[in-house]
């Protein structure tokens, strides 16, 4: 019954657009007709047809709803992206959709999120491939924990849920790396950063790849990626530095100084740790400056105030 709704939601949007295609004036300009008119492009209707979800998946009153209404924008949302040239158009008035590209534009991640009733959020998404055809590769959220989540190289359709708001590129061995900066709303107590590295194998994305070294007061290792848990109130950066070519982050300790592995309880203690590319390796550095700082040298945020969105993200990256 649901799959029906959503074909006929479709349907009624092809029939909407065809009906707006034979509204717009002649191409011949007549007296009449104003030299600043612009006919609504075939992507401006496609971005405008998914912007009218963006309230009800804020406002509806039930997680039902709101998940119901996500459902029914996909499809609508795909279509938009398998128009000819879709991947250069920026879908700008699509605020409430982080979309991410990697530096050398061969792809772009489009994720969003849809609050729960309960704690948390479900996360949305799909990679699309700067090709002739729009490839893409959509991400699964899989709300179940996943065993050793930081050593697993896992599938797009296995994803912990994450929103990205940045990637880099580095390369070794004839092997490039995508790394994912990434944050997740987690819960009523806590919040999370995301270190993850996507990389193709057999033309297909993956998560993952044992390239990073990593220590904490829990654990250290090589890992397929990282995660900083910290508290719900505290602001916490990780993005890569142009100037320093690291990747920066705050170094978190427990606020009382004693609740080792209780990581609600994690605050930036105005140092800073640092992961540095040697020999296909993002290499462990323990402290980058010798005194505390204010703020991390990193870019400004990437999450840009832009209008209302389903929730309130985070103001600094």
């Amino acid at each position: 019954m649901y799959l029906i709704y959503r074909q006929l939601m479709l349907i009624s949007l092809c029939f909407a657009f065809v009906a707006v295609l034979k509204a717009q004036p002649p191409t011949e300009i007549s007296d009449k007709t104003e030299l600043d008119e612009k006919p609504v492009s075939q992507l401006e209707f496609w971005e405008d047809s998914v912007a009218t979800f963006s309230s009800d998946l804020q406002k509806k009153i039930t997680e039902n709803e709101r998940i119901e209404t996500c459902y029914a924008m996909i499809p609508v949302l795909v279509q938009a992206l398998k128009q000819e040239n879709s991947y250069s158009y920026p879908f700008d008035n699509l605020e409430f959709i982080s979309k991410t590209y990697a530096p050398d534009s061969t792809f772009r991640i489009l994720t969003w999120l849809v609050r729960l009733d309960e704690v948390g959020y479900r996360y949305f998404g799909t990679l699309q491939m700067n090709n002739e055809d729009n490839d893409l590769f959509p991400l699964f959220h899989v709300r179940e924990p996943i065993v050793n989540l930081v050593k697993e190289t896992l599938p797009l359709k296995k994803w912990y849920g994450a929103m990205y708001y940045n990637i880099t590129k580095v390369s070794y061995a004839q092997k490039d790396y995508y790394m994912l900066f990434g944050w997740d709303g987690n819960n009523l107590l806590s919040q999370k950063k995301v270190l993850d590295v996507l990389h193709f194998k057999e033309g297909k994305p993956v998560l993952g790849a044992p390239i990073i070294e990593y220590e904490s007061d829990m654990q250290q290792g090589t890992f397929n990626r990282i995660f900083l848990e910290y508290n719900k109130d505290a602001t916490v950066n990780l993005n890569y530095d142009e100037d320093l070519q690291m990747i920066v982050f705050d170094h978190l300790v427990p606020e009382d100084g004693k609740s080792i592995g209780m990581y609600p309880t994690y605050i930036p203690d105005g140092t800073y740790e640092a992961l540095k590319f040697e020999n296909g390796i993002w290499q462990y550095v323990e402290k980058v400056f010798d005194q505390t700082q204010d703020e991390a040298p990193i870019p400004a945020p990437l999450f840009k105030d832009k209008g209302p969105l389903p929730v309130e993200l985070p103001k600094n990256n």
